[in-house]
């Protein structure tokens, strides 16, 4: 099992990969990958989201309800 420090690694070095990209096409799976282990260490947390460094970022679409991010996708 991943610690919340781990996961919040994780996202961190995701979203990262998603500023590098070029083509927003190309970064969306990358920031998908991001959000998805903020979750996870969010479920870690109390449900409360930890800051990845995404400010800026647009990321205003997304939507935390209960155990899932919604937005432009679901993600469990």
């Amino acid at each position: 099992m991943q610690t919340y420090d781990e996961l919040v690694k994780l996202a961190r070095i995701y979203l990262r990969q998603a500023r590098e990209m070029t083509n927003p096409s190309e970064s969306t799976e990358p920031m998908r990958m991001a959000k998805h282990y903020q979750c996870r260490a969010a479920e870690l947390d109390g449900g409360k989201l930890p800051g990845i460094g995404e400010d800026g970022l647009g990321t205003d679409q997304f939507h935390w309800t209960g155990r899932y991010l919604w937005g432009k996708q679901r993600l469990s």
